[in-house]
């Protein structure tokens, strides 16, 4: 989560300064454009695994809310497993790509940033987010089997 919003942050500080910097003194900060994109990833991935914890994904409660606990629970196991499955693949392709990135040392065009750690920042995100799906299915099946939630 902090790495995220420190990210958001940066974002937000750096686009800032580039249109000030573009509009009063007609010179942009370089490479914002490049930085705009890699902090995006760390964004986006790094909420993923966040909202995923404290369950707040957008969904459609219509027929969920009407459903007996055990109904719920099923639907829950259901999505924790396709969840887990899709950022588990997420995760191991996002590494092959990291692994490739790393070894042909593939760095930005303007300002020659080397892009392996955002990309294993999105492998460690997108597997945390696995991990999460998985004990929330864990959880929700005990409730269909009759255990409380621990």
């Amino acid at each position: 989560m902090y790495l995220g919003l420190l990210s958001l942050c940066l974002l937000a500080f750096g686009t800032t300064v580039d249109v000030i910097g573009r509009y009063l003194f007609n010179r942009p900060l370089r490479g914002m454009p490049e930085l705009t994109e890699l902090m995006m990833a760390i964004i986006i991935f790094a909420s993923l695994a966040y909202t995923t914890h404290i369950k707040k994904h957008v969904s459609i409660d219509l027929f969920y809310s009407k459903a007996s606990q055990r109904v719920q629970a099923v639907i829950d196991v259901f999505g924790s497993i396709l969840g887990s499955i899709m950022f588990g693949l997420v995760a191991w392709k996002a590494t092959d790509i990291a692994f490739i990135t790393m070894n042909t040392s593939t760095v930005t065009d303007s300002l020659r940033i080397p892009m392996y750690p955002f990309r294993f920042s999105l492998v460690i995100a997108a597997a945390i987010t696995c991990l999460i799906f998985a004990l929330q299915g864990v959880l929700a099946s005990k409730q269909i089997i009759g255990k409380k939630e621990i």
